[in-house]
């Protein structure tokens, strides 16, 4: 029974903080947001709705991914046969790796 409960514990701790860990990646305010697409009527529906909702998915921008992050703790790039990818690296709560490529989101690694 204690160790049943000591599991229950610690499980909701881990929960806890992977939920902590997320928050720390995205760091905008809601007025930032709105001021950032009043700015940039140009924005994709798929760029506008990551931005309102507060999450990055494959085919924003790497205009978006920027403002939404801020810098990326290291770039790196890579020549492919098909196209040059940049690899940027965001260390907090965690670590995030996000593929850009013509300059879009092209994959996101953990």
């Amino acid at each position: 029974m204690k160790f049943r409960v000591l599991n229950l514990i610690l499980l909701s701790a881990v929960i806890l903080l992977s939920g902590c860990a997320s928050r720390d990646l995205i760091k905008r305010d809601r007025a930032e947001v709105d001021a950032y697409i009043a700015q940039n009527p140009e924005l994709s529906s798929l760029d506008r709705t990551c931005l309102q909702q507060g999450r990055f998915e494959i085919g924003i921008t790497a205009e978006t991914l920027r403002f939404m992050l801020g810098e990326p703790n290291s770039i790196e790039t890579v020549q492919r046969p098909w196209a040059s990818q940049e690899y940027w690296r965001y260390r907090r709560g965690g670590q995030k790796v996000f593929i850009i490529e013509d300059n879009h989101v092209v994959g996101i690694t953990e």
